[in-house]
């Protein structure tokens, strides 16, 4: 058992993602500036704030980011990067008959053996400031095993994100900011292709999810549950999209 620990803990800082700048040689040849102080690491045991209108699992801060997938990058600089099988590490929390519990089933790589970080802090879009360093996960965008995050400016300056849940029957999704040069809020939708519509994921304006649901974070925590009940479609494995 200490042995396992001791291999765990050599891997919590080895997941997550690295901010560093490349620039080129004398040789025209790319290398890492290692001088540079804006390098730095996002790991498994970063501290992380939850942008969230109230605790999640007791807590608004996250302890790193881990199953990092693709990501995408916002018109004001910043960088996002995508929590996808967050289930591998700290299992997976379920809400049968909506009282939470967690699944008895193993994680993969056995985390949760040794360290109980909620699994509801994990399977979101991190923005990371790469000129400040300042990092916060975006619960207004949905959990699940997103892949990635393509951004794209409407015509009206705020940000549209359409998103895919990298799992096998699971949904795609867009995120609509309600304001301009931020994605900490908005409207999330799910597609429901065979209707050929966006379904709202709004607490507020779906009787279905305020039956099911508390509040509208309730609603962000359980993303899929959420989507399949407003008519969201089920997909083969929707992954990046661009």
């Amino acid at each position: 058992e200490h042995l396992k620990n001791e291999h765990i803990l050599r891997q919590i800082p080895s997941v997550g993602g690295s901010l560093m700048r490349v620039k080129k040689n004398r040789k025209g040849q790319w290398e890492i500036d290692l001088h540079d102080k804006r390098n730095r690491r996002f790991h498994a045991r970063t501290p992380i704030s939850i942008n969230a209108p109230r605790a999640i699992a007791g807590s608004k801060t996250a302890a790193g980011t881990l199953a990092n997938c693709s990501g995408g990058q916002t018109p004001w600089g910043t960088f996002l990067t995508c929590e996808e099988n967050y289930e591998k590490f700290y299992g997976q929390a379920i809400y049968p008959n909506g009282q939470r519990t967690i699944d008895s089933r193993p994680a993969r790589y056995k985390w949760n053996r040794f360290f109980q970080e909620p699994p509801e802090h994990y399977g979101w879009v991190v923005e990371i400031n790469p000129q400040t360093g300042a990092a916060q996960k975006l619960t207004a965008m949905g959990r699940f095993s997103h892949e990635g995050a393509a951004v794209v400016t409407a015509a009206d300056g705020r940000c549209v994100a359409y998103m895919g849940d990298d799992t096998s029957n699971q949904c795609i999704y867009k995120f609509v900011a309600s304001k301009k040069g931020s994605l900490e809020a908005g409207e999330l939708f799910v597609a429901n292709v065979k209707a050929g519509r966006w379904e709202s994921l709004e607490w507020s304006k779906e009787k279905i999810l305020q039956k099911h649901f508390k509040d509208q974070t309730d609603v962000l925590i359980r993303t899929r549950e959420a989507a399949r009940l407003v008519g969201g479609t089920p997909m083969d494995r929707p992954e990046g999209i661009q």
